[in-house]
């Protein structure tokens, strides 16, 4: 695709790893989205390069109604990115902002938990681990159905067998000499983990965003501190190729990443992760549709990790269905959490939550819970030069601080929305 094809019509979400535009195509009357990176940014952060390349290539399987289809790449000589289809009604999470009550009815969470279980189950097909499902990454389609984006996080992982898995617990059965397995990496106890960390000071962030980092050491686990756990940095290129090695040969990851309220306590712990952890938050992201708060946010980042590897999420009212679904999606042990067995996602779709669902049909449904408002494609303005807008957005983001005495180079605006929230109302349906 050519550049001199695209008009920008406006800059519609910027983040980190690039900025996101609401363009028009020649020829095609369709809004799309340009999500571009500049190259000379990308090659500062030094793993990305590697990260666009593994979004786009991810971008590039997918066929699916709920994930987004690439349509088109561009490179310059300053900058990249790719086209897919834009989705006007905003995301997940300011569409809940709008409800009354800032939360959805159980009906409205089946509707969209249903689509998101089958777009993580066409992803796990491919041997993907979506890693950064919250409700800002669920948008809205034209027609009302979802769409999750933003697949920086993601990575490749070849499907193991469950019988192989079972074969190599055994081994570290007889290797560490111990009744129940311990993987590598893991403390003797949450209270040492957290002895270890209080000799570290860590400055408190305000960002949701855990950085892309990886474990240098995944044998010896210590505190977050702006050597190991800041945003993409030089070191993170050497990190990248061990995790790389690793996955080559026990198909487990071991990247430090994710959202901060969303992380399994596997990640916390840094023992090795694999698709479990896009249960564990679907778990979270049901709990915050439900209640309308994430179940294990602290005072900073180092409580919320406290919290999600020794709390269990608080719940109101009797038990139901749901209820017992989030517990069954939270549960800490990766290996006896809802989607993790054999059956994979077939196991979540059982669930009585969602009895009654016909899941052949659930994208043909045309009466969906809210259908953002047609809007006219046109610009306001003078024409926007993409890759200039790309240069100072990006030089702006690379240079912001969380903190004044924090020496973590961590973006201010990790939670910049991907898209406006608009005006509607979400009604009863499924």
């Amino acid at each position: 695709m050519d550049m001199e094809q695209l008009e920008a019509v406006k800059v519609v979400g910027k983040g980190a790893m690039g900025t996101v535009f609401l363009v028009k195509k020649d020829g095609c009357d369709s809004p799309l989205a340009l999500k571009a990176m500049s190259k000379s940014v990308m090659a500062k952060k030094g793993d990305g390069l590697r990260r666009a390349q593994i979004e786009k290539d991810i971008l590039s399987r997918l066929e699916h109604p709920f994930l987004p289809a690439l349509v088109g790449h561009v490179e310059t000589e300053k900058m990249m990115g790719w086209v897919v289809d834009y989705c006007p009604g905003g995301d997940l999470n300011a569409l809940r902002h709008r409800q009354t009550e800032k939360t959805f009815s159980e009906s409205i969470i089946r509707f969209y938990a249903a689509e998101i279980v089958l777009a993580l189950e066409h992803l796990h097909g491919l041997g993907i681990v979506y890693r950064d499902l919250k409700p800002e990454n669920v948008l809205i389609q034209s027609n009302g159905h979802i769409m999750l984006t933003d697949f920086d996080l993601s990575t490749r992982l070849s499907p193991r067998r469950r019988e192989e898995e079972k074969e190599e617990e055994e081994r570290e059965d007889v290797e560490e000499i111990v009744t129940k397995r311990r993987p590598r990496g893991r403390v003797d106890s949450v209270v040492t983990y957290f002895k270890k960390a209080a000799s570290t000071k860590q400055p408190v962030s305000n960002s949701a965003r855990v950085s892309p980092v990886l474990r240098k050491e995944k044998d010896k686990i210590a505190s977050p501190t702006p050597s190991s756990s800041a945003t993409p940095s030089a070191s993170t290129s050497t990190s990248t190729s061990t995790s790389s090695s690793s996955l080559a040969t026990s198909g487990r990851l071991n990247s430090f990443v994710g959202t901060e309220e969303y992380v399994s306590p596997e990640v916390v712990k840094g023992t090795g992760h694999e698709f479990a952890v896009d249960w564990w938050a679907l778990g979270v992201l049901l709990y915050e549709m439900h209640y309308g708060n994430t179940p294990f946010k602290g005072a900073n980042r180092k409580e919320t990790f406290f919290n999600i590897l020794v709390k269990n999420p608080q719940f109101m009212g009797p038990s139901t269905p749901l209820r017992d679904l989030i517990q069954r999606l939270l549960n800490k042990d990766p290996e006896k959490r809802l989607g993790s067995s054999s059956d994979g996602a077939a196991g979540v779709k059982k669930h009585s939550f969602f009895g009654g669902v016909i899941w052949e049909a659930v994208q043909h449904v045309y009466r969906t819970p809210f259908v953002p408002p047609l809007s006219a494609l046109h610009t306001n303005g003078s024409p926007i030069d993409i890759e200039e807008c790309v240069e100072e957005l990006q030089a702006g983001i690379t240079s912001a601080k969380v903190s004044e005495d924090s020496n973590e180079a961590v973006p201010h605006n990790w939670l910049e929305r991907l898209s406006r929230s608009r005006e509607g109302n979400a009604f009863g349906v499924f």
